[in-house]
């Protein structure tokens, strides 16, 4: 649930329909995101001074309360602060990386955090799909969509931007692994051949 609001939050942000403003989306994801972050330091106080935020009227006319319900078990029965500060470094840091990379790879291009956000989702997206190791080809194809039909990218340029993110971000998992096997081998070859 918390996903398919975050994805739905960047998609308004970056759309570029002409009844919705990109001011007033970013101001929706803020006050979402503040809403959220009300919850998470609600849970944390021992007594609630107000109603806890499934009982707030607002949240029930606009139909959230079972939303707020669901976020008050989950923030009562798990401990989350950690794992959720971890996430948010580890998704910030995603975003720089695709921020820099393609503001580097496409320099003509008007390419701001919305659309990095944007392709962060896409990316998590696809890689969350079975359908290849990795995601590779259903990867490019996401991103390659979004940069064609939202900035106007040419498709060559596109793929090869595509290819490039993808590289950067298996690059030092892969590096790691063979350092991994490297400083493994020389015991295993005195374990094979002298036993």
């Amino acid at each position: 649930m918390n996903g398919l609001v975050i994805l739905a939050a960047t998609i308004g942000a970056t759309s570029q329909f002409t009844s919705v403003y990109i001011g007033r989306s970013t101001l929706l994801t803020l006050a979402a995101t503040v809403v959220l972050a009300g919850l998470l330091i609600a849970r944390f106080r021992a007594n609630y001074v107000i109603a806890p935020p499934s009982q707030w009227a607002v949240l029930k006319s606009a139909r959230l309360d079972t939303f707020a319900r669901q976020a008050e078990t989950l923030l009562a029965n798990q401990r989350i602060a950690q794992p959720a500060f971890f996430t948010a470094l580890l998704w910030t840091t995603n975003v720089s990386l695709i921020l820099i990379l393609f503001k580097t790879i496409l320099p003509d291009i008007h390419f701001g955090v919305l659309d990095a956000i944007t392709l962060q989702v896409i990316a998590a997206l696809a890689i969350a799909l079975p359908a290849s190791p990795a995601g590779l080809g259903v990867f490019e194809a996401g991103i390659v969509a979004y940069l064609t039909t939202m900035h106007g990218v040419q498709t060559e340029r596109a793929i090869s931007a595509a290819l490039a993110y993808h590289l950067s971000i298996t690059a030092p998992h892969t590096a790691i692994v063979i350092a991994f096997f490297a400083s493994m081998l020389p015991g295993l070859l005195r374990a094979r051949l002298w036993p």
